[in-house]
C-alpha cells in the first residue's frame, strides 16, 4: 500500500500508524480489505502530472475525490481532495 502513495503521503500515513495500536491498524486493514471495489465517476485533468479521481465505494452512495501525481512512469495518490 505504502508503495501506492507520493513520498509526502507516505510520510503523513507513517505518522498516523505511529500514533495507533497494532489492534488499531489491525483494525484498518481488515476494513480496506472489506471494500469490494471502486467505481470512477469522474476524472479531471490538473496537469499531465496531477489529476483528481472522483470515485464511489461498490455497493454504497460514498463518494470520494482523490489527488494522484505521476512521478516518473507512475501514478500515486497523495491523498483526499475536498470538494
Amino acid at each position: 500500500m505504502m508503495q501506492s502513495l507520493t513520498p509526502e503521503a507516505q510520510k503523513a500515513y507513517e505518522k498516523l500508524l505511529a500514533g495507533q495500536t497494532d489492534a488499531q491498524r489491525a483494525e484498518a486493514a481488515k476494513a480496506a480489505a472489506r471494500i469490494p471495489g471502486y467505481t470512477i465517476q469522474k476524472r479531471e485533468v490538473i496537469t499531465d502530472d496531477d489529476v483528481i479521481i472522483t470515485m464511489s465505494i461498490t455497493g454504497t452512495s460514498e463518494v470520494m475525490k482523490m489527488e494522484f501525481k505521476k512521478l516518473g512512469n507512475d501514478w500515486k495518490l497523495v491523498g483526499p481532495k475536498s470538494s
